[in-house]
This record gives structure tokens, sequence and C-alpha cells, in this order.
């Protein structure tokens, strides 16, 4: 890419927030290690556990969410993801360590497994609970406050756990209330891949194929490639395809923290 120009970057005819050529900065690298990864694959023994730094689940997340900002290249980063744990399923099992500290997954995997656990007790808490686990909080929220306003009573556990959602408690915040200190481990969760903002660019593109054209052929990368002749077309709207496609077949991971 080309000069910046105050909080933006410029390539060819395009402008960038400089939020985003960090962004795609991240997704590069991300990219780079999964091909790396691929190849030492092949080339490694058999047995073993190949180690990546940064949770496997957040580079599934970041794979959804980058589909709806950097077009072909969001594909490819998509689908190389995907040909490394099944390079690794084949022999291994892939170990990542994360040391972030703001992820809800472990949190959010929690509250909806207690949401699923209650016994709505009328027609509105089964609304509430749907709005939980479709991801869709502040539906949640709006539709206990709207209960409570008419001075009716609602499930304390219920009303526990909007507000915990809505309050934005991180894992690491959850754990430390909890009590559970190293050298122990939270009991392990398959969860994933998906969180609330990935769940929404699933949810659009979801057997909608016109939709996942569109997101892609929209993107600056995607105008870039074109306009230079990397490829055509028809290239990028079966690279829209065939990225959608292999979002919704990334597996889901083994999560707990030490």
């Amino acid at each position: 890419m080309g000069m910046r120009r105050g909080g933006f970057v410029k390539a060819d005819a395009y402008l960038y927030p400089l939020t985003l050529v960090g962004d795609f900065e991240s997704r590069f690298s991300e990219d780079v290690e999964h091909r790396v990864a691929i190849d030492a694959l092949r080339e490694a023994p058999k047995g073993g556990y190949p180690l990546l730094d940064g949770s496997v689940i957040a580079r599934q997340i970041n794979a959804a969410i980058g589909f709806e900002r950097h077009g072909v290249f969001a594909a490819r980063h998509a689908m190389n993801l995907y040909s490394l744990i099944e390079e690794a399923r084949r022999n291994y099992r892939v170990a990542a360590v994360s040391k972030g500290s703001k992820t809800r997954v472990y949190t959010t995997a929690l509250i909806d497994r207690a949401a699923k656990e209650i016994e709505p007790r009328d027609v509105r808490e089964e609304a509430i609970i749907s709005n939980l686990l479709g991801r869709r909080y502040m539906g949640a929220y709006k539709l206990l406050e709207g209960i409570k306003e008419e001075g009716r009573a609602v499930s304390p556990e219920l009303e526990r756990l909007v507000y915990e959602e809505m309050g934005g408690l991180t894992d690491v915040r959850l754990i430390a209330s909890s009590g559970v200190m190293p050298p122990g481990r939270t009991e392990v969760l398959k969860v994933g891949p998906y969180v609330a903002t990935a769940y929404k660019i699933m949810e659009r593109l979801s057997g909608n194929p016109k939709a996942a054209k569109e997101q892609v052929l929209e993107s600056g990368v995607t105008h870039l490639e074109l306009s230079r002749g990397v490829i055509s077309r028809a290239q990028a709207e079966g690279l829209a395809i065939s990225g959608t496609e292999t979002l919704f077949r990334l597996p889901p991971c083994a999560l707990t923290y030490v």
C-alpha cells in the first residue's frame, strides 16, 4: 500500500482507515503462520502438538469478522485456516495458547448453558431465553426491563443471566470472581467457533451466495486485485462462495483456562 494521509492509507484510488489497515496486517500475519504451519506439518514426523501463539477460536472469529472487511483475502485466510486444522487433525492435535484478557467466549458459553437449563414460566420469559441463545442481548434486556416496569416478577436466575451478559463480564473477571486459581484450571468446554459479532455475519451469509459475493466484491482489497489483474471477477465470486462454505466447516474447540 502507498502513502499515509492523516488517519487513512492511500492505495491506488482507495483510502483505507488506519484501523482497517492494522486489522489487515494482523490477519496477514496469521495467514502467513497458517501457511508455514501447513508446510511444517507435511514435512514433520507423525505425532505431537503444533503450538500456536494465540487461540484457535480467536482465529476462527477473526476469519468470520475479516470476511466482512477484507474480501478475497479473507476468503483465502479462512480456507488456509481450515486447511491447517484439517492437516493437523490427521496426526496431531493443535494446541494454542492465548494470554488475552478481553475475551468473553467462556462466559458466553456458560450463560448459554445456564439459559438452556431454565424452565420459562411464561411466553415472555421464553422470549428472553430465545434472545439470549440467539445472541440478541439487547432484545433480552429490553424484554426483561419491560416486564419489571409492569411490576411483574421475573425468574431471578434469568434476570441474573441477562445482567451478566449486558455487563460485559470478561472470562478473566468471571474466573477471578469464582475463585479459580493456578495451578488449577476451569472445566473444558466445547465452544465456538462464533461469538456475537461473528454470529451475525454468519447469519447474513448462511445460504445466501448473493450476499457472500456482494460482501467480497465490495471490499477494497478485492478492488485492488481486480484493478491490477491479479484475479478476475469470476475468480473473486468463486472465492466468495468457497470462503463462505469454509467458514461453516470450521470446527468447535476445546477451551480451558489455567
